[in-house]
């Protein structure tokens, strides 16, 4: 059953029926291809899951198809004895289980071969030796992995044609959805790492007049592409359940969410207290309580603490009024879970940034004004110290 020894691709599998052949550290290990190991991970992962499928579908219809006909009775003869023709209809009651059996089987293969793959913590540890063993630990990015999930669906969807009955593709649907759960998972670990690099792309420009820089902009744009990229992988296709069905998913991804938020207000705050060191101040000496303040920093990049100060300030304000919104917004049209509690987190998170911030700014208006009060303080250069001792007290306390 299946046999591809006059195939002329690559990778060479030996019948489909035999599960050990189709194993990991088998014939997908031929000397007779070597090449694989010399390509990109995602690249074997991919090429692997297109040839496994191709692999099952090039052979599964027909020997569907034969089945079919062996219980309608089309290969028999027309003109066969009816006693002839109970028998084999009793033959044919006893083989379904037996018929359903290999289906399951070769399924499961199907699927264990592919979680070994990309899913290895899927796998029961009995069977991670048999359908494991990759040498390539890396992760598959969420692109990858929505590629390998359109692959896998395609697959479902030409046995379903086939109207092999649901519980034996059930394995694949299950399959199917812990890929589309591993990808959303991976899509936001990934923007989670694009976000803590948005700090070195702050550029302190001053877009509006409100003081605001491209930062907060960046940060929407970046959580929206990494949205967009999930859209095919959230939609749920026939017979599909929601990725978010589960509670664990759904605090999972709710939890990455967070995540997400506050590693952008984490950023701001770098921003804030980056040394004067690492900016050039040569050239400003602007008054930083002039109204003028964000129309000369158009005409000279340089900054002081001050100044960047009220900018990330200007920011998180923007962030409150408009970008934490609009993210929220962006959730909810794609069926995000505890889009409420991601929210309130993120805005207590934003305050406490702000307010200590706005905290830090008064104390730098501040200083300057007390070491000019200082001095009047001690005017006098009054000190206890150079008083006589008391040796006695007036007449009228004696008295009382």
């Amino acid at each position: 059953m299946l046999d591809l020894d006059n195939d002329t691709r690559p990778l060479v599998l030996g019948p489909l029926s035999q599960t050990a052949s189709l194993k990991r550290g088998s014939s997908f290990q031929s000397g007779r291809d070597d090449t694989w190991r010399y390509k990109t991970p995602h690249r074997v992962a991919k090429l692997f899951v297109e040839k496994l499928t191709k692999l099952v579908l090039s052979q599964l219809p027909n020997f569907w198809k034969l089945w079919i006909s062996y219980v309608n009775g089309s290969l028999f003869s027309e003109t066969a004895e009816k006693s002839g023709q109970i028998e084999r209809s009793k033959n044919v009651r006893q083989r379904q289980n037996d018929f359903k059996k290999m289906i399951q089987e070769v399924m499961q293969c199907l699927v264990k071969l592919i979680r070994g793959a990309l899913l290895p913590l899927s796998i029961p540890e009995c069977g991670v030796r048999q359908y494991g063993g990759w040498e390539v630990k890396s992760e598959l990015s969420g692109q990858w992995l929505a590629h390998v999930i359109q692959t896998i669906r395609l697959t479902y969807e030409s046995l379903t044609a086939l109207e092999i009955p649901n519980d034996m593709l059930q394995t694949i649907q299950d399959l199917i959805l812990d890929l589309r759960v591993r990808c959303v998972m991976v899509t936001l670990q990934h923007t989670a790492e694009e976000i803590k690099r948005l700090a070195e792309k702050e550029d302190w420009m001053i877009i509006d007049n409100e003081g605001l820089t491209s930062l907060p902009y960046q940060f929407e744009q970046c959580i929206v592409h990494s949205l967009q990229s999930l859209k095919g992988v959230l939609e749920c296709k026939p017979g599909e359940a929601s990725v978010f069905q589960q509670p664990k998913t759904q605090e999972e991804v709710c939890q990455l969410s967070i995540n997400i938020m506050q590693i952008f207000i984490y950023c701001l705050e770098q921003l804030s207290t980056k040394p004067d060191a690492d900016v050039d101040t040569t050239h400003l000496s602007v008054d930083v309580s002039s109204p003028d303040l964000f129309g000369s920093i158009h005409e000279d990049f340089s900054l002081t603490s001050e100044q960047r100060l009220l900018i990330v300030l200007s920011n998180c304000c923007y962030l409150e009024r408009h970008t934490f919104l609009n993210i929220a917004e962006h959730f909810e049209k794609h069926n995000f879970q505890g889009i409420e509690k991601i929210t309130q987190v993120s805005m207590a998170s934003l305050k406490e940034l702000d307010q200590r911030l706005f905290e830090n700014y008064i104390e730098l208006k501040a200083d300057p004004i007390v070491g000019s009060l200082e001095p009047g303080i001690y005017a006098g250069y009054f000190d206890w110290k150079d008083c006589l001792p008391p040796t006695g007290v007036r007449n009228y306390l004696k008295k009382h």
